[in-house]
Order: C-alpha cells, then sequence, then structure tokens
C-alpha cells in the first residue's frame, strides 16, 4: 500500500504580490510619462513595449481563462423527467 506523502503548497499569488506587479507597472507608466524610462531601465523603447505587450496579452489570456473555468463550474445540470407533463 502506497503512503501519502503531505506535500507543501506554496501560494505565489497574494494580493501583496499583485499589488506590487501593479506598482511596477505603475512605475514604468509614470516614467514614460515624463520622459524618464532611461532612469528606470536600460531596455530600449522597442524592447519596453515588446515586453509590455506580451505582459498586456498573458494577463488578458489569463483574464479569458479565469471566466471560462468560472462559467465551467456555474453550469447547473437539470434531469428532466421523460414521463412528466406540464
Amino acid at each position: 500500500m502506497a503512503q501519502k506523502q503531505n506535500q507543501k503548497v506554496t501560494i505565489l499569488y497574494r494580493d501583496s504580490y499583485i499589488a506590487n506587479l501593479f506598482e511596477g507597472v505603475d512605475r514604468l507608466h509614470s516614467a514614460a510619462s515624463d520622459g524618464k524610462m532611461h532612469e528606470l531601465t536600460s531596455l530600449t523603447p522597442q524592447e519596453m513595449t515588446s515586453w509590455l505587450q506580451e505582459l498586456v496579452y498573458t494577463a488578458q489570456e489569463t483574464i479569458s481563462e479565469i471566466n471560462r473555468q468560472s462559467v465551467r463550474k456555474e453550469v447547473v445540470l437539470r434531469v428532466i423527467d421523460p414521463n412528466k407533463r406540464d
């Protein structure tokens, strides 16, 4: 008989992690608005734009997947009695 192993699960995406991610992107936005991107990064504008587009795409896909999962969980199956007449 196989023994059950206790596996420790580490939750990576707490509110604080998402808040820090948002803060980083918000700082990039402020620097871009002020024309000071060079103070925050050595990436070229094209490289930064490419990274941000990847982040936006991945975030949108993640939202779609979360919404799809929510819809799947909300599906209600009903049994219809073929002998019952209304």
